[in-house]
């Protein structure tokens, strides 16, 4: 679980910091298969989580919080939540933005095809 959350940590900078081309489909492959085992994780809770969906460009860092922000009700440890969030870029606050709550809510399967689909948007900027 530790290496899935620390990949996620890896890919989410490395797109938002603008990481090279030639990365991006590495970034991509190692998304897919983090997201791949967390939806494969039988021992994580399921719940309704607020999912971003339809994020303009200037709001997708944000939306990512809102990603992060809901891992814990999945029952995923705070250790590597920890782990995600000294690494994630700063919280931006940009009224244009939807609140993390104005989101419909989600089954957890849904709402980690969407945080892949969310990551893979970031990785092409």
């Amino acid at each position: 679980m530790k290496f899935i959350l620390c990949c996620l940590v890896v890919i989410a900078t490395s797109a938002v910091l603008g990481a090279p081309v030639k990365d991006n489909s590495r970034a991509l492959l190692e998304l897919s298969k983090a997201v791949k085992r967390l939806q494969n994780d039988h021992t994580l809770k399921d719940a309704d989580l607020y999912t971003p969906y339809d994020v303009e460009n200037e709001c997708l860092v944000p939306a990512l919080w809102c990603f992060v922000d809901n891992l814990h009700k999945l029952h995923v440890k705070s250790r590597d939540i920890n782990i995600i969030t000294v690494r994630m870029p700063k919280r931006i606050h940009n009224p244009a933005c939807k609140l993390c709550n104005s989101f419909k809510k989600t089954d957890r399967h849904t709402f980690l095809t969407s945080m892949k689909r969310h990551m893979e948007q970031i990785v092409q900027l």
